[in-house]
């Protein structure tokens, strides 16, 4: 997940590349959640995961993007009770 994220997503992202890769960041993320222990059903589909971006905010959520590619520590976007884990949840 790290590598392909670190391809896709960097610090000075601008919202219209961040918009281009949207899809590829949930399918890394919920790829890794997959495989993780988290039952399949509570991971959200694209369709949800966008209505969940629209709701919590997609500014935050690049915001998000950018300072954990700052950071370069993409193992904190599956940290339960983080912002991401609410957009990769049914809610």
């Amino acid at each position: 997940m790290g590598e392909m994220l670190r391809r896709i997503v960097s610090p000075d992202s601008s919202q219209t590349d961040l918009d281009v890769v949207s899809s590829l960041v949930w399918h890394s993320v919920s790829d890794a959640l997959e495989k993780s222990e988290l039952p399949e059903s509570l991971i959200a589909k694209f369709d949800q995961f966008e209505a969940n971006v629209e709701r919590q905010g997609r500014n935050e959520f690049y915001t998000l993007l950018r300072e954990t590619a700052e950071k370069n520590s993409w193992s904190d976007l599956l940290v339960d009770g983080t912002y991401l884990d609410q957009l990769l949840r049914y809610t």
